[in-house]
């Protein structure tokens, strides 16, 4: 007999046969949902029904074509496929879909905020969540529900307010051992650029005679022009190469194991990459440009986010009313 329930906005079917696996299928009209049922029933009871091409039997079948199909159409595929393979050594994955449960899920989760942070544990939560909700809605997989939807997803990270030194920096800059980490940390102190768009900014996107970077699709979906400095220019000449189509001809993992080695050399700790952006935009502000202009170079789409760059100080607003 057929269960046919709603899911959000969709109709969930499930077929279960004593001795056979449950079928399920999700449909957005509870009519579809019927017509389904109904004609999967008559295969089954005639002994013609036969599974769907995609035979998944443990999370680990479900995750590679969940990574090789649907991050492929992200936009940070790069650090998520990063995350998923790292997720794919970890024994849950192994699991039989049949034996996903919320508590096993609550035991990753708490096993894993043991060696990362809230927020790279709900990230790997997150995927896997979608992950299984594709396979349910799409790709026909006989899992009744989503255990990730009845478990407590960590909280986001307070937002980090990291600032650069100049000490700090000037050991990172004479610490590059390569000539492209040395440009991608000058230039993202330079523009505020997320490590995203540095790494797919090509030579063609500089127009030199108005010195603006152009941006075709930034993280929000929307593309910008940066002004570039005199030093940002300067660094871009030094560095240009007619062979290379990227400014930064490097990839994502690359960047990342070098910041890395970089840190530990220098001995400084607790600092990412993407805390450069922080300091170029709490420079922005120490220059005396206003949040609209700010807002131009950062690309932020809603000005209450840049107001933690700001710094702002009681006693100094009080200034400059007396």
């Amino acid at each position: 007999m057929a269960s046919i329930r709603t899911r959000g906005e969709r109709w969930h079917v499930q077929i279960r046969r004593q001795g056979t696996s449950s079928i399920s299928k999700s449909f957005t009209t509870k009519t579809d949902a019927k017509a389904w049922a109904l004609q999967t029933e008559a295969l089954v009871e005639s002994g013609k029904y036969q599974k769907a091409a995609h035979d998944f039997k443990t999370l680990e079948c479900l995750l590679i074509k969940y990574r090789d199909e649907i991050s492929l159409k992200k936009k940070g595929v790069s650090s998520e496929t990063y995350r998923i393979n790292h997720m794919l050594t970890s024994s849950i994955t192994k699991k039989p879909i049949t034996e996903l449960s919320p508590s096993l899920f609550a035991v990753y989760r708490d096993k894993r905020l043991r060696l990362v942070s809230p927020s790279s544990v709900r990230r790997e939560l997150v995927i896997l969540r979608h992950c299984i909700s594709t396979a349910i809605n799409e790709w026909n997989t006989p899992i009744s529900e989503n255990p990730i939807f009845r478990i407590a997803i960590p909280k986001k990270n307070k937002q980090r307010t990291r600032r650069v030194g100049h000490e700090e920096l000037n050991c990172l800059l004479a610490g590059c051992s390569h000539s492209y980490l040395r440009l991608a940390i000058e230039l993202a102190i330079e523009t505020g650029m997320r490590r995203s768009e540095l790494l797919n900014a090509r030579w063609e996107h500089i127009d030199r005679g108005k010195r603006l970077l152009h941006i075709p699709e930034t993280k929000t979906g929307h593309s910008r022009a940066i002004p570039l400095s005199s030093k940002a220019i300067g660094v871009i000449e030094t560095s240009r190469n007619q062979q290379q189509e990227h400014i930064l001809p490097i990839t994502a993992n690359a960047l990342r194991l070098a910041w890395e080695r970089l840190c530990k050399r220098c001995n400084i700790r607790n600092l990412r990459f993407h805390d450069l952006r922080h300091e170029a935009i709490s420079r922005f502000f120490e220059l005396g440009l206003s949040i609209p202009e700010v807002q131009l170079i950062s690309g932020h789409r809603d000005v209450r986010m840049l107001m933690r760059y700001t710094h702002l100080k009681p006693e100094d607003v009080g200034l400059k009313l007396n």
